[in-house]
C-alpha cells in the first residue's frame, strides 16, 4: 500500500476533476490505499472544507432542479446514488414542492411529446414516472397539458 503522502494528493486530484461525495471518494481511493490512510486524508479534506457532503447535496439538487429533467423523487434517487446522506438530501429538497415539479413535468412533456394523442398517455405517464415525478404530478400534467381530465 502507498503512504499517506500519496493518498491525500490522489484525493485532491480526484476532487479537482469534479465534486465527489465522501462515499464516492472513499470507494475510489480504496482501490489503491489502506483504510487508515483514506481516513486520514478524508479528515484533512473535511477540515479544509474540500469535502462537504451537505454543500455538494445543495449544489447538485439545485443543478438537477434547474435542468427540469427529473421530479423530486428522481432528484432524490440521483443524490442517493452519489452516496450523499439522506438528511442532507431532505434539507436540500425541502424547498421544492408540487408546483415546481408540475412546471418541470409540463415543460418536459411539451418538448418530448409536442403532438400527443390519446394513445400516447400511458407512454407519457411511464416517461414521467421513470424520471421521478410524483403520481399526482403525472396525473395533473396529463390532465391539464393534454386536456384529458377524467
Amino acid at each position: 500500500m502507498a503512504s499517506n503522502k500519496g493518498c491525500l494528493p490522489a484525493a485532491v486530484k480526484l476532487l479537482a476533476g469534479r465534486d465527489h461525495s465522501e462515499q464516492e471518494l472513499r470507494r475510489k481511493l480504496c482501490r489503491r490505499f489502506a483504510a487508515a490512510e483514506i481516513d486520514a486524508a478524508v479528515a484533512v479534506l473535511k477540515d479544509r472544507r474540500y469535502l462537504d457532503d451537505a454543500a455538494l447535496t445543495g449544489r447538485l439538487a439545485a443543478r438537477y432542479a434547474a435542468d427540469g429533467q427529473h421530479g423530486v423523487y428522481g432528484i432524490r434517487a440521483k443524490l442517493l446514488a452519489r452516496g450523499l446522506p439522506a438528511a442532507a438530501i431532505d434539507a436540500a429538497l425541502a424547498g421544492y414542492d408540487a408546483t415546481c415539479e408540475y412546471g418541470w413535468a409540463a415543460a418536459l412533456c411539451r418538448k418530448r411529446f409536442p403532438a400527443a394523442q390519446t394513445g400516447d398517455l400511458p407512454k407519457i405517464g411511464r416517461f414521467l414516472a421513470a424520471r421521478g415525478f410524483a403520481v399526482e404530478t403525472v396525473t395533473a400534467v396529463v390532465g391539464r397539458v393534454y386536456g384529458y381530465d377524467e
